[in-house]
């Protein structure tokens, strides 16, 4: 079993303890309680006894707005002896005011296949869309599945038809008035032998960016479109492309290519509507895309910063309808990084006035940021400690955010605890944005 270190336990209680500190009165992002635990913390044998050596890791959550509450998925793997005997994606239903409800579960499309990434997105009715990744043999699949209100899951299926050394990843999701539309990363890495390069690091010729929109309300697909970016062999891609639908199905994609970030509309049928157009000249870390009641889209990105400082200088811009950028770029400030970030827009407010929060990993912690229409920061930024890895066995740290009616959720995977056959929790809390 694994051994407890002391010193290790009081450094684990001073993190935690930080994350329940009042935030300062100058912020606009107010607590609305202290944070919670979606799923437990836990020193004891899972349901199959692990060995010598056992734990359980939960990881790369995500979370999506309901009418009644918000979703939030994570995945869950079983280890015994650095063997890992199960992956699954799990799920909680959350109230409004934080109560727990109903769970939910899936093992995907490969049983016995490691899962990575879930993505939730709205569908009408209360109803949700969970989108991910699974290990495949010399494969990686994208796959889709529905969830009713009652947290009762359709079956899950591929969102492509499997083909050999083809590895479909880093998956994103847009949903309004029941339209969805899909982007991820497909790399062919051909005959490589294990272990497997992680796809987003393959040389650019073997990276192709896919787009997949829905049926209302279904997961029957409408319009699939294809991009090849062109990428310079000495630049890695490290972040997904990002893409926005609207209620008549016309879609909005935004991806990374040469050193920089284009982006695209396209009609419901996906063939092109205007020309493609740059938004970057020069972009690193992650991208977020959402998109306004008026039909506008906010792009945030990261830049290096500028006079040869460490870290990035994250940048927000707005975009008309019809592609235009509205103003100038905003600069929001220097930062140590920008990685997995989740520009949240309050789906409820149907103003042009909406509100956005700005949520992203900054280095080894978690920054959360209210935006007002104009971009400009509304009050200080929240920020919180975030929780490697501790066994180097978890895909990679991820955070999940989502507005509903004034209201922040945000979500986190916890600190792995000292003692036999730990279990990390995964972490919520909420904030106001009035």
């Amino acid at each position: 079993m694994r051994w407890i270190r002391p010193a290790g336990l009081l450094v684990a209680v001073l993190v935690v303890s930080s994350l329940f500190l009042p935030l300062p009165s100058r912020a606009e992002l107010v607590a609305l309680g202290e944070a919670f635990e979606v799923a437990s913390t836990s020193i004891a044998p899972p349901p199959v006894d692990p060995g010598p050596f056992g734990f359980v890791e939960r990881s790369q959550p995500s979370v999506v707005a309901l009418p009644n509450g918000f979703a939030i998925a994570w995945t869950e793997e079983v280890y015994a002896n650095e063997v890992r005997l199960s992956s699954l994606i799990e799920g909680r239903i959350v109230s409004p005011s934080g109560n727990l409800g109903l769970r939910f579960s899936s093992p995907g499309i490969h049983e016995s296949q490691r899962v990575f990434g879930p993505i939730l997105s709205s569908l009408p009715n209360g109803r949700f869309l969970l989108t991910a990744a699974q290990d495949r043999e010399q494969a990686k699949d994208l796959w889709i599945q529905s969830w009713s209100a009652a947290a009762v899951g359709s079956t899950p299926k591929a969102v492509e038809n499997p083909q050999l050394s083809v590895y479909n990843d880093l998956p994103s999701a847009s949903a309004v008035g029941g339209r969805s539309a899909l982007a991820w990363l497909e790399a062919f890495q051909g005959d490589a032998p294990p272990p497997r390069i992680p796809p987003e690091y393959l040389p650019p010729k073997n990276l192709t960016f896919k787009v997949l929109t829905l049926g209302q309300g279904s997961t029957t697909p409408v319009a699939s479109v294809r991009l090849e970016p062109g990428l310079p062999e000495d630049r890695t891609l490290g972040f997904r492309p990002a893409v926005s639908i609207d209620r008549a199905g016309r879609f909005f994609v935004v991806w990374p290519e040469n050193y920089g970030l284009f982006a695209q509309r396209f009609k419901p049928t996906g063939v092109a509507f205007g020309p493609r157009f740059e938004i970057a000249h020069s972009a690193v870390g992650g991208v977020a895309l959402a998109r306004a009641a008026d039909g506008s889209m906010v792009v945030a990105w990261a830049e290096a910063a500028a006079g040869g400082a460490e870290g990035v200088r994250v940048v927000l811009a707005r975009y008309t309808a019809a592609g235009k950028l509205v103003g100038t770029p905003r600069a929001l400030g220097n930062f140590p990084g920008f990685t997995k970030p989740v520009l949240a827009l309050d789906a409820t407010n149907n103003t042009t006035s909406a509100n956005f929060a700005l949520v992203w990993i900054d280095g080894e912690r978690l920054r959360a940021q209210h935006l007002g229409a104009d971009l400009a920061p509304r009050g200080a930024a929240v920020e919180r400690a975030l929780a490697p890895s501790e066994f180097g066995t978890a895909a990679g740290v991820s955070i999940g955010a989502a507005l509903r009616k004034g209201e922040l959720l945000v979500t986190w995977a916890g600190d792995m605890p000292d003692g036999f056959c730990p279990t990390n929790p995964i972490v919520a809390q909420r904030w106001s944005l009035r």
